[in-house]
């Protein structure tokens, strides 16, 4: 006996289509019309039924469509089912399906005119971008058609991602070579900053060729290069238009890898022609003392966390290496090693040119400043290494 109200045949309808028994989808969806549509099949009333979600906050459609019941699932278009629907979640049908790497699902609701710009409601993805990041290999199909009908590939979800930023990080190297045959911006940023290179190279290895690589594809397509860590940043190198680009406080790539102690790296930009001399340009409040600017690669070095190494790289370029540049605070790098308790510095940067009678802001000689810190250890590694004793 058929139920009289509208809840009951919303039931019912989820009962039959929930049922996996049937094997005949004609008959199935004959049988399921005849049970569940006694309606007129312009009511309101049916309209709103089909497009009702359960319990769980499942449609009748996606139920269908997830099971294979495609025969229901034509039944429930016939009688108004909403390809545009809404779960509870407030994911789409074609959401939903792509991000279970349904093919058969996304044909279908593509088939019957699918929105294909709906997003996720929470983190603003497409379809475009679950795909990417799903690796579901069988349905770059359905990409294809998304990308035919106009859905943009430069479309960034909540963190700023592309869908090719995703293709990339989860290695999905299909939608990474679909994505680079159309049209798309290799220039777009997600949140943190980073272009779709960025995470190319994180891709790379020592061991790893560079043919064909990601990151070279990209390079090919024409991308601008930004170098990033230290191996991916040395396959950059001859790509980058700029290596003396300065960031927002005005550090360059050499000034963080000589701070960093990435010694390949500091080579490496050195030789492709890195301004050695550069000085930091922006000074930020940390604390109650303003941090450090105006600051060379080798102030960075000695700052850094491998000292004795990375100056000895810079200090080999002693024709173009300017020693006695002054940071904020008036020291030099030679002034900076003393202070920094590095006195094995010292000897290699007087023989690179660096001025043991050199004056701060003050006026004051090294000799001078030693004497009044009551820095014995600095004063006599001054002393020895020649400072004027009769400096006024």
């Amino acid at each position: 006996m058929l139920p009289t109200n509208g809840l009951g045949y919303l039931g019912l309808i989820f009962q039959v289509v929930s049922s996996q028994k049937a094997k005949d989808w004609k008959k199935e969806s004959q049988l399921f019309h005849e049970q569940t549509f006694p309606f007129e099949e312009s009511s309101p009333q049916l309209q709103s039924l089909v497009n009702s979600a359960d319990c769980n906050g499942d449609l009748a459609l996606d139920i269908a469509l997830r099971d294979k019941q495609i025969g229901i699932a034509e039944t429930l278009i016939k009688h108004k089912a909403d390809v545009n629907a809404k779960d509870g979640r407030g994911w789409s049908l074609l959401l939903k399906a792509t991000s279970r790497g349904d093919l058969t699902a996304a044909k279908f609701l593509l088939d019957h005119d699918t929105c294909i710009s709906a997003t996720t409601p929470d983190t603003m993805d497409t379809a475009l971008h679950l795909i990417a990041m799903g690796n579901h290999l069988g349905l770059i199909p359905v990409a294809k058609v998304l990308l035919d009908r106009g859905l943009s590939p430069d479309l960034q979800n909540k963190a700023g991602a592309t869908p090719l930023h995703l293709s990339l990080s989860s290695h999905n190297e299909d939608m990474f070579d679909l994505l680079l045959s159309r049209p798309v911006d290799l220039s777009v940023t997600d949140s943190k900053g980073h272009p779709p290179l960025y995470y190319a190279c994180l891709k790379l290895t020592d061991e790893e060729s560079s043919l064909g690589s990601f990151a070279s594809r990209l390079l090919e397509k024409g991308t601008n290069s930004n170098p990033g860590r230290e191996y991916p940043a040395l396959f950059l190198c001859p790509h980058a238009s700029n290596l003396d680009h300065q960031d927002q406080r005005g550090f360059t790539v050499l000034h963080l890898a000589a701070q960093s102690g990435m010694l390949n790296l500091v080579t490496r930009l050195i030789q492709s022609g890195s301004n050695i001399n550069v000085q930091t340009t922006l000074a930020l409040s940390s604390g109650d003392q303003e941090e450090r600017y105006k600051l060379t690669p080798l102030h960075c070095a000695i700052l850094g966390s491998n000292p004795d190494q990375v100056v000895d790289i810079l200090l080999q370029e002693k024709e173009k290496l300017n020693v006695n540049l002054l940071d904020s605070r008036g020291d030099s790098p030679l002034s900076l090693a003393l202070w920094k308790g590095a006195p094995a510095l010292v000897p290699g940067l007087v023989k690179a040119g660096a001025d043991l009678n050199l004056r701060d802001f003050d006026g004051r000689t090294l000799l001078h400043q030693a004497i009044m810190k009551r820095d014995t250890r600095t004063t006599l590694t001054l002393i020895q290494s020649g400072a004027d004793i009769d400096a006024r």
